[in-house]
């Protein structure tokens, strides 16, 4: 069975804990980061060890990995790159994991080949990638199921495969913003090993500019969990999904501008915070409710926060 390296950012903590929990339940040691060192030990020297002699190198990528500037997974992934150059090609050794809409990097990887040449993961289609990857790690009999049904006639995973999130409200915003609504391309719903609900959920905005502003906001792709045991089927008696993130810009990332159409350079690092909470109850086949989110900006007086609220 693998033992396998897993790299990414502490933002992404929530879902790697998850991704963990599978591996492990499937016989599979995972080391990562810190977590599994003892104290005393020189954590770039024993982490570098793990990467070089582990089987398998999980590089997880997400719209929080791209909004750092610097951070220890570029060197993990530095080593693991070296290290795609002494193994043959005929096994996987570094795979990437990507856990929302974001882009995987291009970076070089010898003999002409990219990151991007390397068959990825893709997470934001849970079930099949997740058995997929178990079968590549040399699991014969992969099993996800992490816990009881998430309701009555539901699976403990179901597959979102559409619906809408409309904005009712956006404050500050331009009227002509209000009442938006943006399609739900992808997602997913499961029980964790403690009986938590987690969801992900891929949205598109109606034009362009507003899909990239949310983008750049980490407002595009949404991980939330719920301490609800199920999901609920009465309206008024509903399952609460929360999500809170921080996050920051760096100095030089490019914006649009919704309002004008242009773009707005960030003049330096630019902190924020994503908070998002929906709230709602199976209707038939479909997951209805209403929501609520803000931007808050740190540091930066003269951005005040940005307010939304709608329904699903």
């Amino acid at each position: 069975m693998s033992d396998v390296f897993i790299s990414y950012v502490r933002e992404d903590e929530l879902v790697v804990d998850h991704i963990c929990k599978i591996l492990a339940l499937n016989g599979i040691r995972v080391v990562r980061d810190t977590a599994d060192l003892l104290p005393g030990a020189r954590w770039k020297v024993e982490l570098e060890k793990w990467i070089r002699k582990g089987s398998c190198f999980l590089s997880v990528y997400s719209k929080a990995r791209a909004l750092r500037d610097i951070s220890y997974v570029n060197e993990e992934t530095y080593v693991a790159v070296e290290e795609i150059r002494k193994r043959p090609t005929s096994k996987p050794y570094f795979i990437p994991v990507r856990i929302d809409d974001s882009e995987i990097e291009d970076r070089q990887i010898g003999g002409g080949e990219t990151i991007k040449d390397l068959q990825v993961c893709d997470l934001t289609n849970w079930t099949s990638e997740m058995l997929k990857l178990l079968r590549v790690l040399g699991v014969q009999n992969p099993k996800t199921d992490l816990g009881k049904p998430l309701a009555d006639g539901i699976s403990s995973t179901a597959r979102i495969i559409g619906g809408f999130v409309r904005y009712d409200e956006i404050s500050p915003a331009n009227p002509i913003f209000q009442g938006l609504r943006f399609a739900v391309e992808d997602g997913w719903c499961q029980r964790k090993d403690d009986g938590q609900l987690i969801v992900y959920v891929e949205m598109i905005a109606p034009f362009e500019a507003m899909h990239q502003a949310n983008v750049a906001y980490g407002l595009s792709a949404i991980h939330a969990v719920s301490i609800d045991q199920k999901l609920s089927r009465d309206p008024d008696r509903p399952t609460v999904f929360e999500s809170y993130r921080d996050f920051v810009l760096p100095a030089g990332a490019v914006l649009p501008d919704v309002m004008s159409g242009s773009t707005v350079v960030v003049p330096e690092p630019l902190p924020f915070r994503s908070e998002f909470v929906a709230r709602g109850a199976i209707i038939g086949e479909v997951f209805v409710g209403d929501w609520r989110g803000a931007l808050v900006f740190g540091h930066q007086p003269t951005l005040p926060a940005t307010n939304m609220s709608g329904v699903f």
